[in-house]
């Protein structure tokens, strides 16, 4: 009976039998791992802080992610510096001459993190649980929960911005500094609030629209021939090479942003 429905698409009761036995990588196995869920689940577990609490072999890959971007970022921003194509011999090369400078930034950008999820993120919820405890209204408990996880995404995206444009600096002004170089990319964020966070928000909003095509485009929990499978499979592919171009465009965009403002400056 439970083969027959399977069949048909997903099955709740299939799950909650399977998951009270799933172990390792089977305990992942749940219904946002399809569709536009992957996406938001992730996002949920990046913005709660639970991302480090995953299975361990999940947060390794990510982590091994993470570090590919800061060994990659190097190779673009500096064929970005030299405005022309890198070969791969040059771009492993740039990538490597700068790895021991973005290492550091991308541990103070851990550092932030540990500090934000840490400290302030649990003495925030602590606030709001004494403003709160009387509270009976849903209503205004879910008003200060939703500006609760506002100020976490504020404050990621701050570390973020902050982060690219030290890596920038790093490359544009050969900085050995990494200090000297956060200083300086804090003095282009303060100094020109409305063009960095313009540009920013300019980005995540075409982040939002590839997301929202995805969304669209992705079936869900629901295929039961192997074609229905394999399309999916390979929309998230596509979604993935779209998040990596994405990841680009914002250091390519904040590139061209710091080397105005620096031309600016000099004049």
């Amino acid at each position: 009976v439970v083969a027959e429905r399977m069949t048909k698409g997903y099955d709740d009761i299939w799950f909650k039998e399977f998951s009270a036995e799933a172990q390792g990588l089977a305990s992942t196995f749940d219904p946002t791992v399809t569709g536009i869920g992957a996406i938001l689940s992730s996002f949920d577990d990046h913005i709660s802080g639970r991302l480090f609490m995953k299975y361990l072999p999940i947060v390794a890959l990510a982590s091994l992610y993470a570090l590919f971007w800061t060994v990659a970022s190097g190779g673009l921003l500096r064929a970005f510096h030299k405005n022309y194509p890198p070969t791969f011999a040059t771009f492993i090369s740039d990538s490597g001459f700068f790895f021991g400078r973005f290492f550091r930034i991308s541990a103070l950008v851990a550092l932030g993190y540990a500090l934000l999820f840490g400290i302030l993120k649990p003495e925030i919820e602590d606030l709001l649980d004494y403003f709160l405890r009387e509270e009976i209204d849903e209503r205004i408990v879910f008003v200060f929960t939703l500006g609760k996880y506002l100020l976490v995404a504020l404050f990621l995206a701050a570390l973020s911005m902050i982060s690219d444009y030290t890596k920038i600096a790093t490359v544009v002004e050969n900085r050995y500094s990494i200090l000297l170089a956060m200083l300086r990319s804090l003095r282009l964020c303060l100094g020109k609030p409305l063009r960095v966070v313009g540009l920013y928000l300019t980005l995540t909003l075409l982040g939002l629209l590839l997301l929202l095509a995805y969304g669209v485009a992705a079936p869900g929990a629901h295929q039961q021939t192997w074609p229905g499978i394999l399309l999916v499979l390979v929309l998230g592919q596509f979604y993935i090479v779209g998040r990596v171009w994405l990841r680009t465009l914002y250091l390519g965009s904040q590139f061209e942003l710091f080397r105005e403002l620096q031309d600016t400056d000099v004049r």
